[in-house]
């Protein structure tokens, strides 16, 4: 199956785009999560990455949907 990928941030540039507004195609297999997915892109610590799609914050451990049009891919942010 084949998913659409924005990946935000540092994590855009550690896999060579060159900015975030860039998005990627990737071929991931059936039962994939979005764990799976951060580390299919190789990115660094995939568990302290978060996953939206279509605005709604997806767990890790979740599967990908065939028809998740746009996956977006960021690292949690805090302030204050």
């Amino acid at each position: 199956m084949r998913i659409r990928v924005k990946l935000f941030g540092l994590l855009a540039i550690h896999v060579g785009l060159s900015d975030y507004t860039t998005m990627m195609e990737l071929d991931i297999s059936e039962g994939m999560t979005y764990y799976d997915v951060a580390v299919a892109l190789s990115l660094p610590m995939p568990a302290a990455v978060m996953f939206s799609v279509g605005g709604i914050l997806k767990r890790p451990s979740e599967l990908v949907n065939d028809g998740d049009d746009e996956v977006q891919i960021f690292m949690p942010l805090a302030g204050g």
